[in-house]
């Protein structure tokens, strides 16, 4: 994923299967690198030089902003259930909250 003038990877790591988060100038030098601790990712936004990584790792999304200085948590939700209602719906069930994408 490439933002203005850097370039952030996102894979699973062999040995474990952890989400690693690396961001890179366009150089190719690394500039920070995170382990989440989560095996599954959803999706990458790039916005100028920051990122916004989701993380869906069973009942938990948690979104991380990547910049050149770290990479931190911003929030974390747990789920009481996701469950499809139907194209192009997606359900989800935040206690107390319903979220329909």
């Amino acid at each position: 994923y490439t933002g203005r003038d850097k370039f952030l990877y996102v894979y699973n790591r062999l040995s474990d299967n952890n989400v690693i988060i690396e961001l890179y100038d366009l150089d190719f030098n690394l500039l920070t690198s995170y382990d989440t601790g989560y095996q599954n990712w959803w999706t990458v936004e790039a916005i100028k030089d920051r990122f916004i990584v989701t993380i869906i790792d069973n009942s938990t999304w948690v979104n991380y902003l990547v910049t050149p200085n770290g990479v931190t948590p911003i929030n974390s939700l747990t789920t009481s259930g996701i469950s499809s209602i139907g194209s192009p719906y997606l359900k989800i069930n935040f206690d107390p909250f319903e979220i329909r994408i």
